[in-house]
């Protein structure tokens, strides 16, 4: 194994080693082309031994580009082939002396967001290769994650009256979800305005309120059952 900034006694011998390294991107540079038309992402990591420069083969120009999303600030992990440049290690998907399809993988392990946006930290998993053997790339589609708040007075309620239940929802998450919200009356109240369910598509940070007011008929003890929730992305 590699690490990164280790000099390596004999660059001819190791031309091929394998390496593992998981750090933070610190810089995104433009695509690299080569004189063959292939075209590979590049991009800086660096963990507590140093900084590296990695180098995916997406693609050939002309043709569509199997990128891997990467930002500044992302904890990643990178597999793959190393070579030697200038005496340093270096992450490659082709390298003279190597077999021709060498996979690097790219796994993301805290993503980031964008000023104004909301990333939900997960582990995504996407995968680029040179230029024999190539596969496609399955798009990243966003997660939703749904929060839910019911909010109500805690006081006691005699015969005849009204309470006020308010339901917020939200989505935290950084992929659409189409919900399904029901509220199930219990037995000794009626309904006298609003919503007791609601159907639709939330986007991610979107917020939904739905409101409802209800009479109390009968004296003794009413229990609100849970909120029902539904949702598929």
């Amino acid at each position: 194994m590699v690490k990164i900034g280790e000099i390596l006694e004999d660059p001819y011998k190791y031309k091929c080693a394998e390496i593992k390294v998981r750090g933070i991107v610190t810089e995104v540079l433009s695509d690299y082309v080569s004189k063959k038309g292939y075209v590979y992402q590049r991009f800086y990591i660096r963990d507590d031994t140093g900084e590296i420069k990695v180098f995916c083969s997406i693609g050939k120009v002309g043709e569509e580009l199997k990128r891997v999303n990467i930002r500044e600030g992302m904890e990643v992990e990178v597999t793959g082939s190393s070579g030697v440049y200038k005496g340093e290690p270096e992450i490659k998907g082709y390298y003279k002396g190597c077999p021709r399809t060498i996979e690097c993988k790219v796994r993301v392990i805290r993503s980031v967001a964008k000023e104004g946006e909301k990333v939900q930290e997960k582990e995504v998993h996407a995968e680029t290769w040179s230029e024999e053997g190539g596969t496609e790339i399955p798009e990243v589609v966003g997660v939703p994650d749904i929060k839910i708040k019911r909010e109500l007075s805690s006081r006691v309620l005699e015969k005849g009256e009204e309470l006020e239940v308010t339901i917020l929802l939200e989505n935290t998450g950084d992929g659409e979800a189409e919900v399904y919200l029901t509220e199930r009356l219990p037995r000794g109240v009626e309904l006298l305005d609003g919503e007791t369910s609601w159907r639709g598509k939330i986007q991610p940070g979107d917020k939904k309120e739905m409101k409802y007011r209800i009479r109390v008929l009968n004296k003794g003890t009413i229990i609100l059952e849970p909120t029902e929730v539904e949702f598929k992305d």
